[in-house]
């Protein structure tokens, strides 16, 4: 059973987005899925590294749309981002030394950002661009 499973209610209203969030959830399932086996240590570090470098693509796209539509919160949004790859970086530097604990905190800590992430800041640009994008150039959902 997946750790997380992708609802249609986190749409960000960009298929390419919404189909890397959805890359980011299953990642975070593999390695949830991982826990109970012999090799959990091996793929939460492989997961990491997946992670860390799938996000570092998923926010430059991210980002490069959020430039061209002038989104007011860029900075902001940018500086979440860095805090997510930073906290990655984090985890990986300690995976070696807490084990289950580490294990257990960093799905909470990835479901928690990632679904907040979504849902609360992404949704935000979603409405922003919505409003600010005439209809002949809308993505669509």
């Amino acid at each position: 059973m997946p750790f997380y499973v992708w609802k249609n209610a986190f749409s960000v209203g960009v298929e390419h987005l919404d189909e890397q969030h959805r890359i980011i959830l299953d990642s975070m399932n593999r390695m949830y899925d991982s826990l109970g086996s012999g090799n959990a240590s091996q793929e939460i570090d492989l997961t990491l590294v997946v992670l860390r470098d799938y996000a570092n693509t998923h926010f430059d796209d991210e980002e490069n749309l959020l430039v061209s539509i002038d989104y007011p919160e860029l900075d902001r949004h940018k500086s979440m981002h860095r805090y997510f790859v930073s906290q990655l970086d984090e985890f990986k530097h300690c995976q070696g030394e807490s084990g289950a604990t580490l294990n257990s905190s960093l799905l909470l800590f990835l479901r928690d950002w990632l679904l907040n992430h979504i849902i609360q800041e992404d949704r935000k640009y979603r409405d922003y661009l919505a409003a600010h994008t005439p209809e002949s150039a809308k993505p669509s959902a």
